[in-house]
């Protein structure tokens, strides 16, 4: 199913219509860790609810631990508990140790974002296909990109050596994903107003200095150079939103460095286009960036700005 569209629901639903007791639920994030609890709530998933994470205090409604013992502790004496764990734990082997520590199997295992779990079965996220180690009744998968693999032509599946066997997710009852029991494209989810349409923002640098600049890769650019490319970016992007009528945009940049001089000087650019052109451009804009080292309170706040801010014009880089 496409993003946004609705998978944390099907999956809150999913587990209610199979009136599932034991429910772990994995996410690749702490930020969506935290929000799918909140999510499954939300939607009257009733019983203790448990995260196998490192989110601690005002991080967190609920408990958390990253303690095998101390999640058998916390489960085993329920018939009813909802756990939601990240992918960091099967990699360090929290939730495998727990099981051999005595805790029961699930009722049913939903893995979002399943497609972190395909590729070679040596990966340590992988271990979630395994029921001798993490054992489940039944197994949702969920992914709005789902990924086929195959061996090298040169490479061969051998006995006794999983690294070299690939968990792909074709179509059928036979892999180990299992049979797709439905499909929603991101073009029908547009139409039929599941999912917002959006616009993709492409750049052309049509200056030849600058083109020949870029050339040279990033670490032979001078900062002048890495200045002018900088301002370019943005004008185009306040350009092409002010003709195009965009209200929010997301900005992704492959520097973090780059994400925050991104923002950090956009609303300065903004600010020269409404003085030159008032008419056109917006008085008013707002920015800001994130990363992964960012800690989740701040990116949910941050997140928070974007989605209330009245546009005008916003714009979050990452």
């Amino acid at each position: 199913m496409a993003t946004g569209s609705g998978k944390t629901l099907v999956a809150a639903r999913s587990a209610e219509e199979l009136r599932a007791g034991r429910v772990l639920v994995l996410v690749p994030s702490l930020d969506l860790l935290a929000q799918t609890e909140a999510a499954w709530r939300e939607e009257g998933r009733i019983g203790p609810m448990i995260g196998v994470s490192s989110l601690r205090g005002e991080e967190a409604s609920f408990p958390n631990t990253m303690a095998a013992g101390e999640l058998v502790a916390w489960v085993r004496p329920l018939d009813k508990v909802t756990v939601f764990a990240t992918y960091a734990s099967l990699g360090l082997g929290t939730l495998e140790r727990a099981h051999a520590a005595g805790l029961p199997g699930w009722s049913l295992i939903v893995v979002n974002e399943a497609h972190r779990t395909s590729g070679r079965i040596g990966r340590p996220w992988a271990v979630v296909h395994d029921n001798t180690r993490i054992p489940a009744l039944r197994r949702l998968y969920m992914t709005a990109t789902p990924r086929l693999w195959q061996l090298d032509d040169d490479s061969e599946a051998v006995p006794g050596a999983p690294g070299e066997l690939v968990a792909s997710m074709e179509d059928g009852p036979d892999g180990l994903f299992g049979a797709r029991c439905y499909t929603l494209t991101l073009s029908e989810a547009i139409d039929r107003g599941i999912c917002a349409p959006y616009q993709v923002v492409c750049v052309d640098v049509t200056d030849t200095q600058l083109q020949a600049a870029q050339l040279l890769g990033v670490g032979g650019r001078s900062d002048q150079v890495r200045g002018a490319r900088l301002a370019a970016l943005q004008t185009a992007l306040l350009k092409a939103s002010s003709e195009e009528g965009i209200r929010r945009t997301l900005v992704f940049h492959h520097q973090v460095k780059e994400a925050e001089a991104f923002a950090a000087g956009l609303t300065d650019v903004a600010a020269r286009l409404h003085a030159a052109d008032p008419e056109r451009y917006p008085k008013t804009i707002w920015a800001d960036w994130l990363c992964g080292d960012h800690k989740p309170n701040h990116r949910r706040r941050v997140l928070g700005e974007f989605a209330g801010f009245r546009p005008p014009g916003t714009s979050i880089c990452s």
